[in-house]
């Protein structure tokens, strides 16, 4: 009787491998999104790190031509990719977060999603209106 109690007890536990996320696009994508803001924070404090060591305006320089190098451009392109596809997933999952509504009749969930981007395309015209300038 006592071994009918000990089989009770014991949990089934299956294996997960590693790499199940690959397996469904869904899990791949929320898995990347993830790590992507991880990824932009230490590109963040990367790049915090150096514009401290360059106090004066000779090292500053020095920094931006350091910037402009190989590696850096392609750490900015991986970067910018991982922006990108952080923006976008959240943008499209917007209006499953925000549910507004007009009187009584609910705001389609396109022009919730439309207006996102609407703003971040207003916002990005004049940062580079901003940066052309200077």
């Amino acid at each position: 009787m006592q071994a009918n109690s000990e089989q009770r007890k014991r949990e089934l536990v299956r294996p997960i491998p590693g790499n199940w996320w690959l397996r469904r696009r869904p899990y791949t994508v929320f898995m990347l999104r993830e790590l992507s803001a991880g990824f932009i924070a230490l590109y963040a404090i990367l790049l915090f790190r150096l514009m401290h060591r360059a106090p004066d305006q000779v090292n500053f320089g020095l920094l931006v031509d350091e910037l402009k190098g190989p590696t850096f451009i392609f750490l900015h392109l991986v970067v910018l990719g991982f922006a990108l596809l952080n923006t976008i997933t959240t943008f499209n999952l917007a209006p499953r977060v925000f549910k507004l509504y007009r009187g009584e009749e609910k705001v389609p969930e396109s022009l919730i999603a439309g207006a996102h981007y609407a703003a971040w395309i207003v916002a990005s015209i004049v940062l580079l209106v901003i940066a052309w300038r200077a």
